[in-house]
């Protein structure tokens, strides 16, 4: 055993690159060199309380990695992306591809529940042309699928048309 006093500090490196020590509030691991801190394991890596009761990051050795709230996992990396326990705020949601995908556990229902008022703006950047609202069935990029309904830029409704001609242009096909 080494015991080091408050302050007191083991330092590694030829320019003290390296120290670990307690000011006598708080612990710290300060990597004061040029380089990166690497923390590397032959298993898991676990961030814990003091207690070694709660978590508050977990890495898998070759799998998930995890961060948790009180406890609770609530963030976490799988092969094919990553899952949210609980609810996700952001700024700006983006894909690659511009296509949201709303997907449950199965039952594929898709829901966008608004407490109030819902605004679906469609040209943002009020810069291009052709920019529609389009509800479609089987539809899973601009085209394809069979459409519904369409609001176009210019204020023309279509029902059971994709060029609607008047204010409101509803077609019915005869079957």
């Amino acid at each position: 055993n080494v015991t080091f006093a408050d302050n007191g500090k083991a330092i590694f490196g030829a320019g003290s690159d390296l120290q670990i020590y307690h000011d006598g509030t708080h612990s710290y691991v300060s990597d004061q060199g040029t380089g990166s801190l690497f923390l590397r394991s032959g298993g898991n890596v676990y961030v814990q309380n003091a207690g070694g009761t709660a978590n508050y990051f977990k890495g898998t050795d070759g799998g998930a990695a995890e961060l948790y709230h009180n406890g609770s996992a609530k963030l976490a990396t799988t092969a094919t992306g990553i899952d949210i326990t609980g609810t996700a705020t952001a700024t700006k949601l983006v894909s690659a591809n511009g296509v949201l995908e709303l997907d449950d556990n199965g039952s594929h229902n898709g829901i966008i529940n608004s407490p109030a008022s819902l605004f679906i703006n469609i040209d943002s950047d009020d810069s291009s042309t052709g920019e529609d609202f389009v509800i479609a069935k089987d539809r899973t990029s601009t085209t394809g699928g069979t459409e519904l309904f369409r609001v176009q830029e210019d204020g023309k409704v279509g029902i059971g048309t994709s060029s609607p001609n008047y204010p409101i242009h509803v077609e019915k096909s005869v079957d």
